[in-house]
């Protein structure tokens, strides 16, 4: 209504009139008002939203990453501002950066009088880090990258003027840095969480000499907690902090570590406790001081979980001093508590720790040392070496266990109650460090070792002393090539070695070497096959420079050597190298060429020397199993070098079988001359009944009685032997037959007993000789083949070695008789006077005689005596009357023999007297009267002997009558005694001939 619009127009009139009536400073007030009003709204209502797209949108694209915040709170009063739930995408579960707080309250009175930016607190809570590393690349890369685009002008910056910042209050509170590590073969993680910063009054400004201290402690994921705090400066930068760090997991850690190498650290708690000074004045200086380091229960581990790779109860670092401008390392001490090392070979004979050598480092080294090998040498210069000082380092109460994963491996080693304790460690030049170490090798054996080392140049100086280590449980390395098991023995081992960096670096060493109570049996069998008492190798020197290896003495106490040879006829000793099938073969790999230098190598032995050794000798080739043993064995050899021309002397005493003394001297060829020797040799008194089995096997006899005695002498040269062995065997007689299918087939008694003189002894100069390339030569064949060809000679040639005996004929054993005849010549009368004299220094021979004839040698004789005998009969006169008679003449001549021989031809119907002159004047006028007469009864005597019948019984008769005849000369006329000689009746089966071959035989 008019009156309702009159009624509201009053108030503006009042309002416009009433703001005329203002003065200049009500309007100031009213307009700072209303800015203040638009300030208030516009920090509430409009700069909350406008910053978060601006961070959102704006920075987001100058990053090239989606960046998102829940909210921005801004007070205008105080002019704090809070930015909540801020993040910087890079993968859907995880930003790159974010937090879920941060608070910034902005001085502005400390701002205005201070002329500088200043804040009263900056808190940024939980606040978030997450850094990928993949390959050559960061997760952060591409956005570095777009900051690092080069400025197109020339024209350098103008110089800006430092702004000074200074931020009284400032703290992270529980934040988390999160590295994942993706470039090696196995994703590696570590975590930073509740890590919380303090630092108070944070000054950052040019010149400024201001010290702001700080606090910073987070807390690692597993365990533990790290706390840095001091104070700090700028510019110049000036960080004085203590650094500590609580039982620190390193477990947390591993798989940074196994990226490089394949290993992992289980467990360990790592805690520190040190100063740190840096500081930038001319130099840049960095010192720590006051350093401890410690490491508690530490772990790593291979892939192999059981026996562990390595354990440690504590390594404690205490006083470490670093100063990096003086360049310049000091530890007081380094102790390492309690370490377990587990080492092995693996079945391929590589040892655990190899697989731990990255494969790209080994490959980087050997091009770069192939680049260093072909570059051009340049002049470098180097700077100052630093000096690193360790005063004392202990190892104490450590372990280092061996084994072997070979399958005939089951024994493992240990190095026990390890204590390692060097002083003055250091790098300068000459400079000793002094070394001791204590240990127990699998429990028994001490091992101490103390000494000096230089580092620079290295050499070493060092006394050692190894005391009782038992062997046995090293065997199985011996058996994996033999079979020998070492069941008892110890080694101990006193000496000093030197190591010099010089050239190619030259060792000498000095030792001796004792081996106890050793004794090793044969797996095959399980008896013993060596015992020893000692084993002493004195004054042992080792020169890597001059290449030489000598050993003062060489000295084994009390040997016994159990030597066996099987039915297969193999020696034990010979057969205890096991063939290449039998040993483990390692994985086939190429072999490189290497060049064998072994032999520029000089060795020495200045003696050898064998007491009281035994040697027991069983062969179970022959039947019964022969035993013997060489006791009280003493050997000594000279001088053994490769540089002397010298014989080597050497001589050898031993008693066979307790009591038969052997005694061997001579000498060896210079080793550049082997193989080769000279060397003679006596054995007196060996009880031969001892080697029946061999006489039983090889003889068919065993040995009754008999001791022998030998002397040899031999000798090798140019692979060439000769040998003279002379054999004296006395009362050597055989015993009862063995049956033998090896036996030779020889009159082997008689050959002995042919040998055997007067006295019974057996005197044999045996002469030998071979050639070592000869694939079937072998000594013992050679002597026991040219010993048996003499006895079998003996006895298959009686007759020559009798007549060698009286310096006569070689067939004193042939008695050649006349056709027909029974009747001894002088020629065979002779042969058996040599014949008896030869017997009678052979008493143990005997003769036997069987009488021979043959009807083509001995019946026309038979048949004309037996027509004289005919004859003789019809005149009743006897046939050595009959012989007489007619002297010199034919018998026939005689009348009265012609009238009883006509009456024979007579009778036989043959041509008559008369009938016979007839026919032999028509053949032959020419004969006279008388001739005609005896040509008619010669031709009668033929024609009538001719139809004589001689048969077998007579030449029987005439060989029984003509081995009579031998023995009554040798009995009756020579007067031999009759019990050594026999005679037997001739069968027709052995009549070949008139020659009688008499039989020596053994009584």
């Amino acid at each position: 209504s008019p009156v309702a619009n009159k009624k509201e127009s009053v108030p503006v009139t009042s309002l416009t009139s009433r703001l005329k009536q203002l003065r200049w400073y009500q309007w100031l007030l009213a307009a700072l008002g209303l800015i203040y009003v638009i300030y208030i709204a516009l920090s509430y209502l409009y700069l909350p939203d406008k910053l978060k797209q601006v961070v959102e949108s704006d920075v987001s694209d100058l990053i090239g990453r989606d960046i998102s915040v829940e909210r921005f709170e801004f007070n205008p009063f105080v002019l704090s501002i809070k930015v909540g739930q801020f993040s910087i995408a890079d993968k859907p579960e995880r930003p790159l950066v974010g937090w879920h707080q941060l608070f910034a309250d902005f001085s502005f009175w400390g701002s205005l009088f201070s002329w500088e930016i200043a804040f009263e607190e900056l808190i940024l809570d939980q606040p978030e880090i997450n850094i990928e590393k993949r390959r050559d690349r960061f997760n952060f890369s591409d956005i570095i990258e777009r900051f690092n685009i080069e400025d197109a002008s020339p024209e350098q910056p103008a110089k800006k003027t430092p702004i000074a910042l200074e931020i009284f209050h400032t703290a992270i509170n529980q934040g988390v840095f999160r590295f994942t590590d993706l470039s090696g073969n196995t994703p590696a993680h570590s975590n930073l969480d509740d890590i919380n910063i303090a630092v108070k009054d944070l000054y950052v400004a040019t010149g400024d000499e201001h010290f702001n201290p700080f606090n910073v402690k987070a807390r690692i994921p597993g365990g533990g907690d790290v706390q840095f705090s001091g104070q700090y400066r700028v510019d110049p930068l000036y960080v004085d902090a203590n650094v500590v760090a609580n039982d620190v997991q390193l477990a947390t850690f591993s798989e940074f570590i196994e990226n490089i190498i394949p290993m992992e650290v289980s467990n360990g708690l790592l805690s520190v406790n040190t100063k740190v000074l840096a500081k930038q004045e001319s130099e840049f200086q960095l010192q720590v001081n006051q350093g401890q380091i410690s490491i508690k229960s530490l772990a790593l581990d291979d892939e192999i979980v059981d026996p562990p790779m390595l354990r440690a109860e504590s390594i404690n670092v205490a006083d470490l001093t670093l100063d990096l401008l003086q360049q310049s390392v000091t530890v007081g001490r380094v102790t390492l508590q309690g370490i377990t090392l587990n080492q092995w070979l693996d079945k391929e004979g590589k040892p655990r720790y190899e697989h731990l050598i990255v494969k790209e480092m080994v490959e980087q080294n050997k091009q770069e040392i192939k680049r260093e090998e072909t570059a051009q040498p340049e002049q470098k210069e180097s700077g100052p070496a630093w000096d690193v000082l360790v005063k004392h380092i202990d190892l104490k109460s450590s372990t280092l266990n061996f084994s072997d994963q070979n399958e005939q491996i089951t024994v493992g080693h240990s190095l026990s109650g390890i204590n390692l304790d060097l002083k003055n460690v250091n790098f300068k030049s000459d400079e000793q460090v002094s070394m001791q170490l204590i240990a127990m090798l699998d429990e028994q054996g001490q091992i101490n070792v103390d000494g000096a080392l230089t580092l620079l140049p290295f050499s070493m100086n060092l006394n050692y002393q190894i005391e009782k280590v038992l062997l046995p449980p090293f065997s199985e390395y011996v058996e994996t090539a033999s079979f020998l098991r070492i069941e008892k023995g110890s080694l101990s081992v006193d000496g000093n070695v030197t190591l010099s960096a010089e050239g190619s670096m030259p060792l000498n060493a000095e030792l001796k070497m004792v081996v106890d109570g050793f004794q090793a049996e044969d797996t095959r069998t399980g008896k013993p096959i060596i015992i020893l008492q000692e084993f002493k190798l004195h004054n042992i020197q080792v020169d890597t420079n001059k290449r030489s290896f000598s050993i003062a003495s060489v000295i084994i106490m009390k040997p016994e050597v159990f030597v066996e040879m099987s039915k297969d006829k193999e020696m034990n000793l010979a057969t205890l190298a096991r063939s290449s099938e039998e040993q483990p073969q390692a994985p086939d790999s190429k072999k490189e060429t290497e060049t064998d230098d072994s032999a520029d190598w000089a060795f020495s032995i200045g003696k050898i020397e064998l007491q009281n050794g035994t040697t027991y000798y069983t062969d179970k080739s022959v039947k019964p199993t022969f035993k013997t043993g060489l006791h009280s064995i003493a050997l000594n050899v000279g001088q053994i070098a490769t540089d002397s021309q010298q014989s080597i002397p050497f001589s050898l005493t031993s008693k066979i079988d307790r009591y038969a003394a052997l005694n061997i001297k001579g000498t060896l060829a210079p080793l550049n001359k082997q193989p080769g020797f000279v060397f003679n040799s006596e054995l007196k008194g060996l009880e031969m009944p001892s080697l029946s089995p061999y006489s039983a096997t090889y003889i068919g006899n065993n040995l009754k009685s008999g001791k022998l005695a030998l002397a040899l002498d031999y000798s090798l040269q140019l692979r060439k032997l000769k040998g003279n062995n002379n054999i004296v065997a006395k009362n050597l007689y055989l015993g009862e037959k063995v049956p033998s299918e090896k036996a030779i087939n020889a009159p082997v008694a008689l050959g002995l007993a042919l040998l055997r003189d007067i006295d019974g002894v057996i005197d044999l100069d045996v002469g030998v000789s071979g050639d070592l390339d000869d694939p079937g030569f072998s000594v013992s064949g050679i002597v026991l083949k040219a010993l048996v060809n003499i006895i079998v000679k003996a006895a298959t040639s009686p007759f020559q070695l009798l007549g060698s005996l009286v310096g006569g004929r070689a067939d004193l054993g042939d008695i050649d008789f006349p056709e027909g005849l029974a009747e001894l010549d002088e020629d065979n009368q002779e042969r058996l006077k040599q014949l008896v004299e030869a017997l009678t220094q052979r008493p143990q021979l005997a003769v036997h005689i069987k009488g021979n004839a043959a009807d083509q040698d001995d019946a026309a004789q038979l048949q004309k005596l037996r027509v004289q005998k005919l004859v003789a009969a019809s005149r009743k006169i006897s046939l050595v009357e009959l012989q007489q008679e007619a002297g010199e003449k034919d018998w026939w001549t005689v009348k009265g023999n012609r009238k009883a021989l006509s009456k024979m031809n007579e009778k036989l119907k043959l041509p008559t007297e008369s009938d016979r002159e007839v026919q032999l004047r028509a053949q032959r006028p020419q004969l006279k009267d008388d001739e005609l007469e005896a040509e008619v009864y010669q031709q009668m005597y033929q024609d009538v002997s001719g139809k004589q019948v001689i048969s077998t019984d007579d030449l029987l008769a005439l060989a029984d009558r003509r081995a009579l005849s031998i023995k009554q000369y040798l009995v009756d006329i020579l007067q031999f005694d009759h019990q050594r000689v026999s005679v037997s009746k001739t069968s027709k089966s052995e009549l070949d001939g008139r020659i009688i071959k008499l039989e020596i035989v053994a009584r």
